[in-house]
């Protein structure tokens, strides 16, 4: 059994999330969308409303799979940890370390840190809205983007909480 260095398993993490979360976001869009010709930017089925959807439940859900799953590789030996003197582990002190806590608390952080800049950019080019098949493109990049983001970012706190003493 290969150990994986810690920066390559993150770079996995990150394609892994981008890919997974295309197809999931495109998904889910394709299936409450579908019968709209045109999703406006405002309102209660709305481009504006599934992006801050989106931001804070995609996330969350990670956080729940990402965190366990990523404990469990790193105390079976299968993904090396960061040294105990790595920058990394003073992350860990400044997030919860419950899964369901950390999970709301980075859904809340990119719902505030990314759904206002989105939905002012939508709001420069897709004013009254947008046409089901660039919304659904839309969607797809917007989840495939935040979980290329969000996903090495929940494995590396999970990695340097996992067993920073074992870490070499």
């Amino acid at each position: 059994m290969t150990i994986k260095r810690p920066e390559q398993f993150l770079f996995e993490q990150g394609i892994g999330g981008a890919v997974i979360n295309f197809v999931l976001c495109g998904g889910i869009g394709w299936l409450l969308f579908r019968g709209m010709a045109d999703v406006p930017l405002w309102g209660q089925q709305s481009v504006a409303g599934d992006t801050l959807a989106t931001a804070f439940l995609l996330p969350f859900l990670t956080c729940l799979i990402v965190t366990p799953t990523v404990r469990r590789d790193v105390l079976k030996g299968q993904v090396a940890g960061f040294p105990t003197s790595s920058p990394y582990h003073a992350l860990g002190q400044w997030v919860p370390r419950r899964s369901l806590l950390r999970g709301v608390t980075a859904g809340v952080l990119c719902v505030v840190i990314v759904v206002p800049a989105t939905v002012l950019v939508l709001g420069e080019f897709a004013a009254a809205g947008m046409r089901f098949a660039p919304f659904l493109a839309f969607k797809a990049t917007f989840g495939a983007l935040l979980g290329a983001t969000v996903t090495p970012f929940l494995a590396l706190l999970a990695i340097c909480d996992a067993n920073p003493a074992r870490a070499a």
